[in-house]
């Protein structure tokens, strides 16, 4: 079942019980018991209103911020081996050889093995964390016998540690979300909300049937927000490694590395 499924599914469950509860409230409470504590329904409903909207605010900028900072890093993975690729260009080909081929094992290892694994929380994956030492390896053996290749050797280094801190960043973060706790509260809070609107005393039960709708419906909407990208690297709305693909696609048609094939 799809994500989007799901979500209407969520969606007009959610719809349907807050509906189904006004219709329960007005059942046991007369349209006029409930007006005659409109005053105080309206400033009760105005506070908590606010603080819930602050906390549901507040996380769901969390989550945007999350998701964004997950695409960066993504990015920022692959143009650090991008410029790793670039640099052990200009290096001979026995010395830049080995490193763009250590590069395109660990682009493939980490699209087709372990980027699945996100979605699980179970990385690293061990395919890809020994491509992941032998590119370190690789660079690492390198030794300048120039000036030039000095000055290369120490902005490939300093490539390979921002690749590094983007990997670990994605690793780390795949196994976290948003904790049960705040879940909790997001869910009870928006429950308490929906439940403030029963006691409004309008004379017309449609009418304030389709507002409590509304209402619910806004409310599903941002809590669906918050699901989805919090979790950056699961469901059906996941970061893609289309930056990573690029670069292998690169890797896979350089001259370089297709002689070193038919060598």
């Amino acid at each position: 079942m799809t994500a989007f499924t799901l979500s209407l599914i969520y969606t007009i469950a959610s719809i349907g019980l807050s509906v189904s509860g006004m219709f329960w409230v007005r059942k046991r409470f007369k349209s006029s018991d409930l007006k005659l504590d409109h005053d105080v329904t309206s400033a009760l409903i105005a506070v908590m209103g606010t603080l819930y909207a602050i906390v549901l605010g507040l996380v769901v900028v969390d989550a945007l911020n999350h998701r964004e900072a997950a695409e960066n890093m993504e990015s920022q993975e692959a143009s650090a081996l991008a410029t790793v690729m670039h640099l052990a260009r200009t290096l001979p080909v026995s010395q830049g050889r080995p490193i763009m081929q250590a590069e395109l094992d660990y682009c493939r290892a980490a699209i087709d093995k372990e980027w699945p694994t996100l979605t699980n929380g179970t990385a690293p994956e061990t395919t890809t964390v020994k491509a992941f030492g032998e590119l370190w390896e690789r660079v690492g053996a390198f030794e300048p016998k120039t000036n030039r290749e000095t000055n290369l050797h120490a902005c490939m280094l300093a490539a390979v540690t921002d690749f590094s801190n983007a990997r670990r960043y994605r690793i780390v973060s795949c196994k976290h979300g948003l904790p049960f706790l705040l879940w909790v509260i997001l869910i009870m809070g928006g429950v308490c909300t929906i439940t403030f609107t029963y006691f409004f005393g309008a004379d017309r039960f449609r009418l304030q049937a389709v507002m409590t709708g509304i209402v619910a419906f806004m409310l599903c909407l941002n809590i669906l927000l918050v699901f989805f990208y919090g979790r950056p690297y699961r469901g059906d709305l996941h970061i893609t490694p289309n930056s990573l693909e690029h670069v292998r696609t690169v890797l896979e048609q350089a001259p370089v590395l297709n002689n070193s094939q038919t060598e």
